[in-house]
């Protein structure tokens, strides 16, 4: 019985990682899109001249994009059903 219960644990907490992917993928998707490209490039571990070159904005304010943009998925995660 303490196996069956591991297992559905893990597959809780499976389900429950795959809901909040889901969701933020979600969320991503509503941004504009340099923030959500910006965001994605980012957790791609792209390069962060590259990211610059697709979201047009200068190496030393990527930072304050990545900010932005945070900010701005976590407002639309908020807003989530």
């Amino acid at each position: 019985m303490s196996r069956n219960r591991s297992i559905s644990t893990a597959a809780a907490m499976s389900i429950e990682r795959t809901t909040s992917a889901n969701s933020t993928v979600t969320c991503l998707r509503e941004l504009p899109l340099p923030y959500s490209l910006a965001l994605r490039l980012r957790d791609a571990a792209v390069a962060p001249e590259v990211i610059c070159e697709y979201v047009a904005v200068e190496l030393t304010a990527l930072e304050d994009l990545y900010q932005l943009a945070e900010a701005k998925l976590a407002a639309a995660s908020h807003r989530e059903p």
